[in-house]
């Protein structure tokens, strides 16, 4: 909870002159300036504490006209004025600064999240917050300036060791603008001692005592519709200011179906912390959000409460799945991609993901090639990526000459494109996901033979077996009988090539063009 905004024109104290720490002072002090150019204006700035105590706010100005006192001053050299406000010694976050003309206030369109600490028995100087005449806002090191004028003000003060919270010579401009989405912020405790020689900030915060977690965000045309978002609801069981979603739709507002996606990064403390992580689907205009009501197969949301430690100084992110199969969400390294233990949040399964699951679990013969939307022919296409044989695949739907499958948590589709006269759906799907898993068979194959099938291709001297687990099946139509001498496999620009076998079923020549050859044929 905020404090009430201290209200003295030029100079803004909560302390009394008398005002002493002591050895044992339960007591710190926040110190700093503000000034301004505007004709009238109540200029301040808020934090929050992070233990979820008081927080405290300062100000100089006045909201009204005409001003109640003097607005300019004389040693600041501008209109403004200084602070000096006593607080609880702890860790304190700048949430926002506030300007206050009549019945209007401007503040940052989303929270500034600059953390620093206030130290027990010390004054905290947090910097110069100046208010230009277009509406900007900058943060700057005034210290040379300000201490003097601070320490002649409240005397108290000439007693406090200096806890220096901002970077010598720092400044952050557009502080909080929409244009600035990430601000670089470069407050931290320095510790007693001349500010003179503090040390730089090597990251954007406290990284002793903080890390940082971003939101994610993708829009995409895929099932269902919609933005998905991944943020942060809470942090220790408060709800948090502002996140992707909010701030995203709130931006999107008066721009039809089109969303406008803010990123949100926010420091969070390092340690052992409580997170609640929620993924959901936002629309710009709350006519498709009521379309996507009426033909959705539900609500979409996966939300829960996960104990995490997060590292000093780490960087992470909310990830997370919505598609027709499952909506998820989690925690991540952002460095290493790594899913946080524990964090991982699965919402109810939409009908399409209740299908798939009930479906039995089988294993991918071969090496399958698959295109951009994920179709799987039988003509497994050399030219194209490939899921290696053992990858687990549940086939849940089947049609004339398809069938629907997942496999590694996306759905894919098993096309029967040639030689339906030879072969059933069925049939097919049942060569192409088997029961056992051929992993633990190729674990048996000689060294080259292994190498040869993680790379697709094939080697002189393979089995059949093998041939099939590293290319797949050739084209039925062409090749009725695995009996044959030879089998036949087209690209997918059609130019045909063939395996040649010997009596012992072992593979003697590979008849291709030389492209096709360095495709199908690994190089000695």
């Amino acid at each position: 909870m905020i404090a009430a905004l201290v209200t003295s024109c030029a100079s803004t104290t909560s302390v009394p002159n008398d005002f002493q720490f002591d050895a044992h002072s339960a007591q710190a002090l926040i110190v700093g300036s503000i000034t301004y150019e505007s004709a009238i204006g109540r200029h301040g700035v808020e934090a929050t504490a992070r233990d979820g105590g008081p927080g405290f706010a300062a100000g100089v100005g006045y909201g009204a006209w005409p001003p109640l006192g003097p607005q300019f001053d004389e040693e600041l050299r501008k209109k403004g004025g200084t602070f000096a406000v006593a607080v609880r010694p702890g860790q304190y976050t700048l949430q926002r600064w506030v300007v206050q003309s009549g019945q209007r206030t401007r503040a940052p369109a989303q929270p500034l999240l600059i953390p620093f600490n206030a130290v027990a028995g010390r004054m905290t100087y947090l910097g110069n917050f100046d208010f230009d005449a277009d509406g900007n806002v900058t943060l700057a090191d005034r210290a040379e300036r300000d201490l003097p004028i601070l320490r002649k003000r409240t005397p108290a003060l000439g007693t406090a060791p200096p806890a220096v919270a901002i970077r010598s010579g720092a400044r952050i401009d557009n502080l909080g603008k929409d244009d600035a989405p990430r601000v670089d912020p470069t407050l931290y405790v320095a510790g007693a001692g001349d500010h003179a020689q503090t040390q730089p900030a090597t990251t954007a915060f406290d990284s002793a005592t903080m890390a940082s977690v971003q939101d994610t965000a993708s829009q995409q045309d895929s099932v269902p519709r919609g933005t998905r978002f991944f943020v942060i609801a809470e942090i220790d069981g408060k709800p948090v200011d502002r996140d992707a979603a909010t701030a995203s739709v709130s931006a999107s507002r008066g721009m039809g179906p089109n969303m406008r996606v803010v990123e949100v990064e926010r420091p969070v403390p390092a340690g052992k912390v409580r997170l609640k992580l929620r993924a959901s689907i936002g629309h710009a205009a709350p006519i498709q959000a009521i379309f996507a009501a009426i033909t959705s197969d539900g609500p979409r949301e996966a939300v829960g409460v996960v104990d995490v430690a997060l590292q000093p100084d780490g960087r992470y992110r909310v990830n997370g799945v919505i598609d027709e199969l499952r909506t998820e969400v989690w925690l991540e390294d952002a460095r290493s991609q790594q899913v946080v233990p524990g964090s991982r949040i699965a919402g109810a399964l939409p009908p399409e993901g209740v299908k798939a699951a009930a479906a039995p679990l089988r294993f991918t013969c071969c090496n399958l090639h698959y295109d951009p939307e994920r179709w799987i022919s039988n003509a497994n296409w050399i030219e194209r990526p490939f899921l290696p044989a053992g990858t687990p695949i549940r086939v849940y739907e089947f049609r004339k000459d398809r069938a629907k499958a997942v496999i590694d948590g996306k759905v894919a589709w098993l096309g029967l494109d040639y030689g339906d006269k030879h072969q059933t759906v069925d049939q097919f799907v049942s060569k192409v996901a088997v029961k056992d898993d051929p992993s633990e068979t190729i674990k048996t194959y000689p060294a080259d033979v292994q190498a040869a099938i993680r790379a697709g291709k094939v080697m002189p001297g393979m089995s059949k077996e093998q041939a099939i687990v590293a290319l797949g099946y050739p084209r039925v139509d062409l090749t009725p009988s695995l009996d044959a001498p030879s089998w036949s496999y087209m690209s997918e620009s059609d130019e045909k090539f063939a395996l040649s076998w010997n009596a012992e079923g072992r593979l003697v020549a590979v008849e291709a063009s030389p492209e096709l050859r360095a495709l199908v044929l690994m190089a000695p």
